[in-house]
């Protein structure tokens, strides 16, 4: 980028930018998520700007190696340019989230809330709490049986939080939610005219912190991990990366380096279209430096340019989570996304001083319930990648194709999954062999079959088709795994299921004969049944007219002959060579559709039979 059109871009942010630093001769200063320049060398660089006129440095970091500093002259980016260990030189604000700010998020602080109870879906828990409709689906109050958060704690980035709020503050020890190690601790980075500065006058990271953790007392909604702690960081006020609205870009990095070495789990619910290169190795060093869950928002009212995550979600040391809408469509997603049903959910209403909650929705929305879930994996013990993974193999489409919406209680091993296996296509005789498997909780496994698509479970291995009245039919196999192990007591615990569609049908007759005849030859065609005992037909016909000597019948194409006993012979003599024809046999049963079989028959000199 040139001088002219960075010194352009640094305008939105008051002519801010952040400069990395380097080792002369280098070519970056953080390689494969580790800082390779000494402290030595970023103290002399800070010293050299320093003494330049027109270059201030209003912040340094503990972590990486680089600075927000203030420029006064358009001059001053080549001169920063010139020294020999500048790294890079990017804008400290979002020029391009600054219309987005305005446009997509600020006016609703990156959330979308209809205020009212009936545009929500709500289930209630036991304690008497509400609870989001979806959150059952996803295994959440089945993972309750033995999970609940207590001893992890989430840092929460962004907006802060209310000081206004019952559930996050005075009230978010009590009911259920008293673990001795539960607390909300609030800080804030850089300087905000709030009172106090960690205030969320935006409400976004409010919601969001409910979502995860508010208390399950039974006077408003219950957070998913309701026994866990919150670290809330103000680093912004809006879900804009670095927009105008919020704060530049080193106060995300001093919320990560703060939040890094004490929380598992850091929930990042905004995001920009474009990539910077200090917040990408803020995330990478803290990554491999501690044992760090990353959560980031897809995006929701804009996406990548490619309609992808939006960054830093798009960051493979962030996990992706976006929305799952009713009708099945997910924005901003790609393959490594989560999905998570948020249409219609609550959170909390951060502008009043009593426990109400309101509608909302968006990946900001998923990101908490996302990291509500990981919470009560790592409570249980599990490493940053073990929860991913077991999340991960926990997906499943809860609505339309998107196979990955993650199930917490497949992922604690709480409920088995089922899988069956076996034909698709079977006969109504014989016995055809599904096998059923399981993994994960203890179980009895057991198979059904019906012509409905509910039918009587039974402890079977093996399903026995016998013949029924109508035509060909689908039929569903169900393979059940019923949950009957005491220790994970009183359950809500599901019955996992697989259905497999099989098609029955009866094979009718098969037919045998030459395909190829020589002239003056005679061709013996004989139709049999296959399978069944039931009364039927068969016929054979052929489609050339009828010359020569027939035993029983030879009808033309157009038309069917009479019925014809089993085992009906059909001799063809005296064969012109100019002749090809077809002989088809066809099965009439009562039961099913008719099937029907034909051979092609070839007249040639060279055929014998």
């Amino acid at each position: 980028m040139s001088a002219p059109v960075l010194w352009e871009k640094l305008q939105v942010g008051g002519a801010q930018a952040i400069v990395g630093f380097k080792e002369p001769g280098r070519g970056r200063g953080v390689v494969n998520r580790r800082v390779v320049v000494s402290r030595e060398r970023v103290h002399s660089a800070l010293q050299a700007l320093g003494a330049h006129a027109g270059i201030t440095v209003v912040d340094t970091f503990s972590t990486i190696p680089a600075a927000v500093v203030t420029l006064d002259f358009p001059e001053s980016i080549e001169a920063i340019r010139a020294l020999p260990f500048i790294d890079y030189v990017e804008p400290a604000f979002d020029p391009e989230g600054a219309e987005a700010a305005k446009s997509a998020s600020k006016s609703s602080c990156g959330s979308s809330s209809s205020g009212g109870s009936p545009q929500m879906d709500m289930a209630t828990t036991s304690y008497g709490d509400v609870l989001y409709a979806r959150l059952p689906d996803l295994g959440v109050t089945s993972a309750w049986n033995v999970a609940d958060g207590a001893g992890v704690e989430v840092a929460v980035l962004g907006t802060g939080v209310s000081s206004r709020a019952p559930q996050v503050n005075g009230e978010f020890v009590g009911g259920q939610s008293t673990s001795p190690s539960r607390q909300i601790s609030r800080t804030w980075t850089g300087s905000w005219s709030t009172t106090p500065e960690w205030h969320d006058d935006c409400g976004h990271e409010t919601k969001i912190i409910g979502t995860i953790a508010a208390p399950r007392d039974g006077t408003s909604m219950s957070g998913i991990a309701y026994n866990a702690s919150i670290y809330a960081i103000k680093t912004d006020n809006d879900v804009i990366l670095g927009s105008v609205f919020g704060g530049n870009l080193g106060r995300v990095i001093d919320g990560i380096e703060l939040a890094a070495p004490r929380s598992p789990i850091v929930n990042m619910a905004f995001g920009t279209r474009s990539r910077y290169q200090s917040v990408t190795d803020a995330i990478e060093v803290a990554y491999d430096t501690y044992d760090t869950l990353f959560v980031g928002a897809a995006g929701t009212g804009i996406c990548e340019g490619d309609g992808g995550p939006l960054f830093p979600a798009r960051m493979p040391e962030v996990v992706a989570v976006a929305q799952l809408l009713d009708d099945g469509s997910v924005k901003c997603w790609a393959p490594q996304v989560f999905a998570i049903p948020v249409d219609r959910a609550f959170s909390l209403d951060p502008d009043v001083y009593s426990n109400q909650f309101e509608a909302s929705s968006g990946s900001s929305f998923a990101t908490g319930v996302f990291s509500g879930m990981a919470a009560l994996l790592l409570g249980k013990g599990y490493s940053r990648s073990q929860t991913i993974y077991r999340l991960r193999a926990s997906t499943f489409a809860l609505i339309g194709s998107y196979d990955d919406v993650p199930d917490i209680a497949h992922a604690l091993g709480l409920v088995s999954r089922a899988s069956l296996s076996g034909p698709s296509l079977v006969t109504r005789t014989g016995g055809y062999t599904y096998s059923v498997t399981q993994e994960n909780a203890p179980g009895t496994a057991s198979l059904a079959y019906a012509w409905a698509p509910n039918g009587a479970a039974s402890a079977i291995t093996t399903v026995q088709f016998t013949r029924q009245p109508g035509p060909d039919r689908q039929v569903n196999v169900t393979a059940a795994v019923t949950q009957n192990d005491p220790s994970f007591g009183e359950a809500e615990l599901p019955s996992a299921t697989a259905t497999k569609a099989v098609t029955v049908r009866g094979l009718g007759t098969t037919i045998s004969g030459p395909s190829c005849v020589a002239p003056g030859a005679t061709a013996r065609y004989t139709a049999t049944r296959q399978s069944g005992t039931a009364p039927w037909s068969v016929a054979i016909q052929t489609n050339t007219p009828c010359e020569g000597d027939f035993k029983e019948t030879c009808n033309s194409w157009e038309g069917l002959p009479a019925p014809t006993l089993p085992g009906t012979e059909v001799y063809y003599k005296d064969i012109s060579p100019s002749q090809s024809f077809a002989v088809r046999s066809r099965a009439t049963d009562p039961d099913i559709s008719a099937t029907s079989v034909v051979i092609n028959v070839s007249v040639s000199p060279n055929c014998q039979f």
